[in-house]
């Protein structure tokens, strides 16, 4: 399971924790799989950004994926997260 084991290699070099539930890596699922997120769990795998660093830079006034991207550096890879990343922009929004 290649992307698991890179995945893992990334949290351990960052000193960082995937999401709480951790059988999400075995089944090399993306962190974007419905469940309730903290802000301290990784939204972004390519980047490492967590869902409190997007939901930072939101009330700082980023408004869509684009410039979350530019802000906290979520979205900026495969783009799988880009549908939470929108969900958390219309949270913070409402």
């Amino acid at each position: 399971m290649p992307r698991s084991a890179a995945e893992l290699s990334m949290h351990a070099i960052r000193g960082t924790l995937p999401a709480g539930d951790r059988t999400v890596l075995l089944a090399a699922e993306h962190a974007t799989k419905e469940h309730e997120m903290g802000p301290d769990d990784v939204l972004c795998r390519c980047s490492g950004a967590t869902v409190g660093m997007v939901q930072d830079a939101a009330q700082e006034g980023c408004q869509n994926v684009t410039e979350i991207g530019e802000c906290a550096r979520a979205g900026t890879g495969c783009g799988t997260c880009h549908q939470q990343i929108g969900k958390l922009l219309d949270t913070v929004a409402g």
